[in-house]
């Protein structure tokens, strides 16, 4: 019995070195795979600028929140003030706010448009995070710009 032990442990072991060197050689491939599609991606994008300015342009203006997410996530990346957030966060941030301007002075529906508004803008070290946004009516961000929020507060009378 201690013989069939023995060899079930070998058989085990033998597996797992096995396995090592299978996923490491995998792992190797993948590697050279995604670096000739990145090469081979990148050269098609410089063969074919104008094709890929057409796209991304008809993407954009098909996909207008996830265009803007991905321009606000690109800033906050660029500031390294961290924090990311998805359209989806938006759509459900924009129906706890029953889609209405967040300025509780205004209150103006937002269902034809919103601007997307850091409380704490990243200039002052605010994060990108969800927690961080609320949508404003346009009128209302650009008053607000990059202001604190106590100033801002202060402004509209609802501090002294």
């Amino acid at each position: 019995m201690a013989a069939t032990e023995r060899e079930k442990e070998r058989a085990r072991a033998r597996y797992w070195r096995c396995r090592e060197a299978i996923l490491a050689e995998k792992k190797a491939s993948y590697s050279a795979q995604r670096e000739e599609k990145i090469a081979y991606q990148t050269e098609w994008n410089q063969n074919n600028r104008e094709k890929t300015r057409q796209y991304n342009a008809a993407w954009r203006k098909s996909h207008p929140e996830e265009a803007r997410i991905i321009c606000r996530n690109r800033a906050a990346k660029k500031r390294a003030v961290g924090g990311n957030h998805t359209a989806k966060e938006i759509k459900e941030l924009a129906a706890k706010q029953k889609y209405r301007c967040a300025n509780s002075l205004c209150g103006v529906s937002i269902k034809s448009g919103y601007h997307a508004d850091h409380v704490m803008p990243m200039l002052l070290g605010g994060r990108n995070d969800i927690e961080n946004i609320q949508l404003l009516c346009a009128d209302c961000n650009r008053r607000k710009a990059a202001k604190h929020p106590d100033v801002w507060a202060r402004e509209r009378m609802l501090l002294l």
